[in-house]
């Protein structure tokens, strides 16, 4: 895992209270920001033009989306079985 400088550490030690977020915190908020790019994606996916290529980019999106959210998903799992 790459190393934080000391004003991205601030940044995120601000968020938190002043003090830095468990590994269980950080993938909460992960989560949380995922679950609002799928709600975009969705309202999206209602108000998109009678395009078919915007729909299948939107598909393909949703798709890539719904890996990273697995993948996010396993690595924490992962971690957490250690």
């Amino acid at each position: 895992m790459p190393k934080l400088s000391k004003k991205r550490k601030e940044e995120i030690m601000k968020q938190f209270g002043g003090r830095m977020p468990t590994k269980k915190e950080i993938f909460q908020k992960i989560m949380e920001s995922q679950e609002r790019m799928a709600q975009a994606l969705k309202g999206a996916w209602e108000t998109k033009p009678d395009d078919p290529k915007v729909a299948e980019q939107l598909l393909e999106v949703g798709e890539r989306s719904a890996r990273l959210k697995k993948e996010i998903q396993r690595m924490f799992d992962k971690d957490k079985s250690r």
